[in-house]
Order: structure tokens, then sequence, then C-alpha cells
């Protein structure tokens, strides 16, 4: 099948295909079928000519498909009335090729898909042996000796086909790696075991002194208790006996003091007494004295009042006098009002 759209007749031929009978379509497509499945069955997708040749195949039947499609589409121009029966046509085509398409590529791409299915679940085994970053400078030698037997455990048989030699290798780099790791991590629990039994009786000891350092303190701390005990309770004694000799001191000086006071107070009193008699009679003779001057201003100023009301009504009188005649009431009102009488105001 070199050029299968090829096998399509020219002219009217394709009107007769897609018609609605679609028995020439059903033939035609069987004729396409057969030549198709017939060089599919010659390939293998075991190899990659062999898949080559199947894709090939499903791509001439894709492109028999457009090319009917095509034609289809031409005779719906010149014939619109038989636009549903072509229609109709093209789909059963579309439809049968695609399934002949997929049909025949179906082998190719479920090898692929299980080929990567087995070369996924390959690497995945193989990741598991090429990580070697399982464990770390705190990882203990008994966690090592785990994955060891985890590594160990693992089967590099002709399960894992291509890539066996692969697994052989990096299972022997990561037991190499992590057989490295456990020694060196047993050298260095040991010598943490070794360091810590040192601290432990390094430890002890310094318990053991600390002890010692404690009860000689405690003692020298009782002993230096008794004598404080002895000093205090002799100092104790002498303050008494001071403390008794002050008192008796205290009484006699608050005696005296007291009595001394009592002198001072009296003569206080006599002084106070003797100053309030003196000033009693201050007070007496000052009051005597103001009763005298407020007596003479007053006569003074009853003689000033008496001189100033005598000058007033003289200047009156002059005034009333200066007058032609004998001055009616009537010329002394006008003389108040004009203001000619001295001394008086009259208010309007």
């Amino acid at each position: 099948m070199t050029n299968t759209e090829l096998t399509i007749p020219e002219g009217s031929g394709i009107s007769a295909i897609l018609s609605e009978d679609q028995s020439d379509l059903i033939a035609l497509i069987s004729r396409i079928e057969e030549s198709a499945r017939g060089q599919a069955a010659l390939l293998s997708p075991d190899s990659k000519k062999g898949r080559d040749g199947l894709k090939s195949i499903a791509y001439k039947v894709s492109q028999t498909k457009a090319e009917l499609d095509r034609r289809g589409k031409a005779l719906n121009e010149d014939a619109q009335r038989q636009i549903t029966i072509v229609n109709a046509a093209r789909k059963t085509a579309t439809e049968k090729l695609d399934e002949l398409r997929d049909e025949i590529k179906a082998p190719a791409l479920k090898w692929e898909e299980t080929e990567k299915t087995r070369v996924d679940a390959i690497e995945t085994r193989l990741s598991e042996l090429s990580d070697l970053d399982r464990a770390n400078s705190l990882t203990t030698s008994d966690e090592l000796a785990a994955i060891i037997d985890q590594i160990t455990g693992i089967e590099t048989g002709d399960d894992w086909d291509e890539y066996r030699e692969r697994a052989i290798s990096a299972k022997a780099e990561a037991l190499a790696k992590y057989g490295r790791d456990l020694e060196a991590a047993k050298l260095r629990e040991h010598q943490e075991a070794e360091l810590a039994r040192l601290r432990a009786e390094k430890a002890e000891r310094d318990r053991v002194e600390q002890e010692r350092i404690a009860y000689e303190q405690a003692e020298a701390a009782r002993i230096a208790a008794e004598k404080a005990e002895a000093e205090r309770q002799e100092r104790a004694r002498i303050e008494h006996e001071q403390e008794m000799a002050r008192a008796l001191q205290q009484e006699r000086d608050r005696a005296a003091r007291e009595k001394k006071e009592a002198e001072m107070r009296h003569e206080a009193e006599l002084k106070a007494a003797q100053l309030a008699r003196e000033r009693a009679a201050q007070v007496e003779r000052d009051r005597i004295e103001a009763e005298k001057q407020a007596a003479a201003e007053a006569r003074a100023k009853r003689e000033a009042d008496s001189k100033h009301r005598e000058k007033i009504r003289t200047d009156i009188a002059d005034a009333l006098r200066t007058m032609s005649g004998a001055a009616s009431p009537d010329q002394i009102a006008q003389a108040l009002l004009d203001g000619k009488i001295p001394h008086t105001v009259v208010t309007l």
C-alpha cells in the first residue's frame, strides 16, 4: 500500500462511493482495511523499523480519510441537495478510518507505553541504589547497618535487563560508601562512649571533691558560728552593763535637767508677769493720752467749725447789706440764683 489514497476513483465514480447506499464506500473502506492490515501484519513493534512502518501506514490511512473528506466537500459544492447524504458518508468514513488508524497504530503505542513503564520502574529501582544521601554525620551505626541490609537485599538479576550492569555498579558503590560511613560511625560512637566514660569519671571525682569541700566548709562554718555566738554573748553582757550605766547616768542627767528647766520656767514666769504689768501700765497711759488727744482735737474742730460758720454768716450778711434798701424775699431769691450770695449754690 504505497499510495493508499490513489485507490479512490476520480470523477463521477466518487459520487457512487459517497452515495446514500454507502455500499461502494464500505467496499472501498474494506479494500483499504485489507491492504492496511495486510501490510501491518508484516511489521513488528519490537523493532524501530517496524514501529515506524506501522505509524507510516496509519498516517496514509489518515491521508485517505482526508482525501475522501475533501472530495466529499467538492461534491457538496456541486450538489447541495446531497449534503446530508454526503455528510453521513463522510462521518462513516471518518469513524471507520479513525478506528482503522487507531487499530493499526495501537500495537506500536502499546509497546511504547509498556516499554516506558518498564524503564520507569527500573529507573526507580536504580535511583534507590544510586541514592547516596540517606546518611549524614549524625546517622548512627545501627541506622547505617539497616541501610546496608536494605541495599544488600536488592537483587541484581536478569530482570534489570539492559540496566543490570548499572545496577550492579550502583549497588557496589552504595555498599562501599555506606560501609565506609558505618566504620566512621562506629569509630565516632566508640570515641563518644569513651569521652562519656571519662566525663562520668571526672564528674564522680568532682562530686566527691565537692562533698569534701562542702563538709570542711560546713565544719568551719559551725566552729565560726560557735565562736561568733560566744563573742555575741560577751558583747551582749558588756552592752547590758554599759546600758545599765548609761540608764543610771541618763536618770541623773534627766533629774538635773528637769530641776534646771523648772528653775528657768519659774524665772521666765516672773519676768513674763513683770513684763505683763509693765505692758498693762503702758497701755493705760497710752489710753489716757489718746483720750486727751481726742478731746483736744474735738475741741479744736468745734472751735474751727464755729469760726468757719461765723465767717460764712458774716459773708452772707455783708452780701445782703450791699443790696439797696431793705432786701425783699424776691431780691434775695434772685441774688441766690445769680450767685451773688457767697457760700450758697442753687441747684436747678
